[in-house]
């Protein structure tokens, strides 16, 4: 007999049997994450997620031939010198304040504006807004 007054058969039947279900228990529980329909929805979520950022990370472009009316918050140029359109309008998306970016095509001077109600027409200049 064990201290605890139970004969070693029975509590050794208990223990294996507590031991088999627990197994049987973790056993089931990774077949059901790693079911199809599972991890199925699991992925449809992530794609959610990742729709909902790409829709959110989208640039628009508002008035081709001018800027934002007055001076930005910051410098002009403040997202970038000899920039691409499509580096401006990546570097307003990485920029949380930035809502509005202008970009000057002749010298690729990128500018950001958190606020853009009037323009001004500047031939060489096309303003984006941040959609989303």
């Amino acid at each position: 007999e064990i201290e605890t007054g139970v004969p070693r058969g029975p509590l050794l039947a208990i223990m294996s049997w507590t031991l088999i279900l627990t197994l049987s228990l973790l056993a089931a529980a990774d077949a059901i994450q790693n079911t199809p329909s599972h991890r199925g929805a699991l992925q449809l979520s992530q794609d959610a997620a990742d729709l909902k950022d790409l829709r959110r990370k989208e640039m628009l472009r508002i008035f081709s031939g001018g800027r934002c009316l007055g001076a930005p918050p910051k410098d002009f140029g403040d997202l970038g010198n000899s920039l691409s359109e499509e580096a401006c309008k990546q570097r307003c998306l990485n920029d949380s304040g930035c809502n509005f970016a202008v970009l000057n095509r002749a010298n690729g001077a990128c500018t950001s504006y958190t606020r853009c109600s009037d323009f001004r027409t500047v031939p060489t200049m096309v303003t984006w807004r941040k959609d989303g």
